[in-house]
């Protein structure tokens, strides 16, 4: 199949973007690259291509690549709530961390549902030296899902949150 024909079946499509989840996965970054390569001329298409984009882009560590991708995609879409997540954490990952923190809280109302929401925000506020609200986000992200407590033991934003010695 020509990869203008595949743009334009939308099985195919859903099978190349799986292929490419999967090379992205095992660490096969050419391959997952390959596979997504015909879609990258029509990306603002589909919002499915869009997401993978960018997850491929921040499993590679492209962070300025990964933030613009990830604003394409919070302005296309400004009801999803992981891009706005995803933007905000690649914002962070390069020391805009106070931008962060802003573009995660300019996310959608469902946002606050997201355990993930809560235990970014602890991280950014910490790393902005708002410890007493960090501690408070960090509170709701562990209620909503406990299991984050084993990351923030080890989490270096969150060190000043922690006791001294541990």
């Amino acid at each position: 199949m020509l990869p203008d024909e595949l743009t334009d079946d939308e099985t195919a499509r859903q099978r190349a973007l799986r292929a490419v989840e999967g090379y992205a996965e095992l660490g096969l970054h050419d391959l997952a690259w390959e596979e997504l390569a015909p879609f990258l001329r029509q990306v603002s298409r589909w919002i499915d291509v869009q997401e993978i984009h960018l997850n491929l882009l921040m499993r590679e560590k492209r962070w300025v690549e990964a933030i613009e991708a990830g604003r394409t995609l919070c302005r296309n879409c400004p009801d999803l709530p992981h891009p706005f997540i995803h933007t905000a954490f690649c914002l962070h990952e390069t020391r805009r961390t106070l931008e962060a923190l802003k573009t995660l809280r300019s996310g959608p109302q469902s946002l606050q549902q997201d355990a993930i929401f809560h235990y970014n925000c602890a991280c950014y506020l910490a790393v902005l030296g708002h410890d007493d609200e960090a501690r408070e986000s960090l509170r709701t992200a562990f209620a909503m899902d406990e299991s984050l407590q084993e990351n923030a033991r080890v989490d270096p934003d969150l060190a000043t949150l922690r006791p001294r010695g541990s």
